[in-house]
This record gives C-alpha cells, structure tokens and sequence, in this order.
C-alpha cells in the first residue's frame, strides 16, 4: 500500500482560491473604509467652516444681510450660504448657513455629496440696536425730568428756614 505524504494539486487549487478569494474581500473593505474615512474628515471640515462663520455672524463680523455663496478665504475649495428668517417675536431671527464644496474647487468633482447647515435662533442685530436707541432716548428723557425737578426744589427756597 502506498502512503501519500503532501497536498494533491486540487487542495492547492481550493485552498488558493479562498486565499484570493479572501483576498479580494478585505482589500474592498479597506476601500471602503478609506473612502468613509475621507468622506467623514471632508464633513468635519464644513463642520468646522459653518461654526466658523456661524461664530462671525454672532460677533457681527457678517451681517444678517450680508453676502452669501462666497468661498472661504482661508478654504476656497468651500463655499457657504446664509438663509435667513424672521422669528416668531419681534427681533428673533432663525439663522442657517450652509457650507459646501465651490462649484470650481478642488471638491467639485468628488464622488461623495458633502453638505453640511448650521441653524440656530439669533437676536436681530438691527432691532437691538433699536431698542438701545429707544432706551438711551428714555434714559435721556427721565435724566431731564429729574434734573427739572430737583432745580424747581432748590430755586424756590429763601433760605430763612420755612417755619416762620
């Protein structure tokens, strides 16, 4: 009886198409990772850029009226949108800015649609500056009223004392 020692050439044929086979699977998978590593450091980046501008328009660096679907100076392959509308009281504004790749950056022909909107309520820079107006103006009006008052007070008094 004859013993066989080693692999028959059909065992190697199986066990080196699982091998490819495996192979083949793992390199997709490392694709794919790269590909939802870039796509998540691309919307961390217009994370980062709606926060940027959303933090200038609070500071008043940007007004509400301000111009929209420019490139960031410090990004130009990114570009933004400012949406505004009114509140439901006076002076509250619902602010929303958007942040995208520029038409004719370097992200315009990427594959993966990044996008990302920042929203929040804001009080209405105009209608502060109002009411500080108003409250100077009745500031001003309540400081003349005392002063009138107290100057009648002093200006009529003799001086002898009043009990007479």
């Amino acid at each position: 009886m004859i013993t066989r020692r080693g692999l028959t050439l059909l065992e190697v044929i199986i066990a080196l198409a699982i091998f490819v086979g495996s192979v083949a699977v793992v390199s997709k998978l490392v694709a794919l990772g790269v590909r939802f590593a870039e796509h998540s450091q691309l919307q961390t980046r217009a994370v980062m850029l709606a926060e940027s501008k959303m933090g200038e328009i609070v500071a008043g660096i940007v007004t509400l009226t301000g111009t929209s679907g420019d490139t960031f100076a410090d990004d130009p392959a990114w570009q933004w949108q400012l949406a505004t509308s009114d509140g439901p009281v006076d002076g509250l504004k619902w602010v929303s800015v958007s942040v995208f790749p520029s038409a004719t950056g370097e992200l315009a022909t990427n594959r993966e649609g990044v996008e990302f909107t920042l929203s929040r309520w804001l009080f209405d820079p105009a209608y502060a500056a109002e009411l500080d107006a108003i409250a100077a103006e009745a500031a001003a009006a309540a400081a003349e009223s005392t002063s009138d008052t107290s100057s009648g007070t002093t200006g009529g008094s003799d001086g002898t004392g009043g009990s007479g």
